[in-house]
């Protein structure tokens, strides 16, 4: 007598498996769509404030995030120029955009030495990012001193 699995038994357990990952698999990929646009918030965050930092340790020059649909743009100057030399463009994920940019002119410029935000407006204060895939989706409050107060 030889032993092993029957014919029967290996295709019950492939179906049993193939069942749980196709229940599986949705959350897997919601999981890693949330995780993109959390980790595209992270460094937004963190290069407005770089730009903010640079601001306040330059006296002399002014530094500023400009924002388009689909990426954002870190520059020297107090008005964003598109063709300067020294921008650096920071592209979102293929899935993730900005879906309300509520700022002047879209751009952030923080003020030398103070590091504040140059013509802030308290009801024009606001940056929302998005994910087009799951429709998750971060808002960002600024104050004055450019500090970003609340994350939704």
């Amino acid at each position: 007598m030889k032993s092993g699995f029957t014919l029967i038994e290996l295709i019950v357990t492939f179906g049993i498996i193939a069942v749980l990952l196709a229940l599986v698999a949705p959350n897997f990929l919601s999981l890693q769509t949330r995780t993109t646009l959390h980790q595209t918030s992270v460094e937004l965050i963190s290069d407005i404030r770089g730009q903010q930092l640079n601001a306040m340790t330059n006296s002399q020059t002014a530094f500023g995030v400009y924002f388009d649909p689909d990426q954002y743009i870190l520059f020297t100057g107090s008005v964003y120029n598109v063709s300067a030399p020294g921008n650096f463009t920071v592209p979102l994920g293929p899935t993730v955009n900005f879906s309300a940019v509520n700022i002047p002119g879209s751009s952030l410029v923080f003020l030398p030495g103070s590091g504040e935000v140059s013509g802030f407006n308290g009801s024009a204060n606001t940056l929302s990012l998005s994910d087009s895939q799951d429709g998750a989706s971060f808002t960002f409050t600024l104050n004055k001193i450019g500090v970003i107060t609340s994350v939704q």
